[in-house]
């Protein structure tokens, strides 16, 4: 360590480590940046919580209308859950609109108030939806 320093001369952070990119979650994440740089909602800073029924659900909106992403995701990477989400009316959606799943592809009639969620880690931890009219 340099007198007067707190960090340390062979400090990680000076080190050079060769990493492999491969794995079995490259595929998801390189499809989720894919996602975030295709959705303008995605790109500020705003979210809104969304109401879960369920501890091991969370859900969280980014913009308003249609072409807003909602995002569901599964907190126990060992268990499936299942549960509501509540789609507020602040979001500016209609009273039933298309929430396609951009990970997937899936597509699910949803409306406001509550949508049922079923996700399963080892299948789809998670959704990433656009709102559609």
């Amino acid at each position: 360590m340099a007198p007067g320093s707190e960090e340390y001369l062979d400090s990680e952070k000076y080190q050079v480590r060769e990493r492999r990119l491969d794995g079995p979650l490259l595929p998801l994440v390189r499809r989720l940046n894919e996602i975030r740089r295709a959705s303008p909602p995605l790109w500020r800073i705003d979210v809104r919580f969304l109401e879960t029924a369920n501890p091991y659900l969370i859900g969280y909106a980014k913009g308003t209308g249609s072409g807003a992403i909602i995002v569901v995701v599964n907190l126990d990477p060992t268990a499936a859950h299942e549960g509501l989400v509540v789609v507020p009316p602040e979001l500016g959606l209609g009273a039933a609109f298309t929430a396609r799943d951009l990970v997937s592809g899936e597509v699910f009639p949803w409306s406001l108030g509550g949508n049922y969620v079923r996700l399963d880690p080892a299948v789809a931890p998670m959704h990433v939806l656009r709102a559609e009219a």
